[in-house]
């Protein structure tokens, strides 16, 4: 009986360190059925700095892509828009 093809996870056998985003988790619902994968919380200790990794990859990417004749300009916005959500979220929390 022909079920149509299936997707195969792309991630290769080994141990790793990364966030658990909304992709890794797809990947990891296409391991092999034999293919065990564990996870656990991320550390407090540390979540501030692996979080920032993660956001920091995830801007360059994005910032990388605006055209080159408003890339500047582009660049600044969205880090102002950043910024100032941060800060808005700074005012909901107190």
């Amino acid at each position: 009986m022909n079920v149509g093809p299936t997707r195969v996870s792309k991630i290769p056998h080994g141990l790793y360190d990364s966030l658990l985003t909304p992709r890794l988790q797809e990947e990891l619902e296409r391991l092999d059925a034999g293919t065990a994968a564990r996870t656990e919380p991320i550390d407090e200790a540390d979540a501030h700095v692996r979080l920032a990794r993660y956001m920091a990859a995830l801007l360059r990417q994005v910032l990388t892509t605006i055209e080159s004749d408003a890339r500047p300009a582009e660049q600044i916005r969205i880090c102002n828009e950043l910024l100032r959500v941060r800060i808005a979220l700074h005012r909901l929390a107190s």
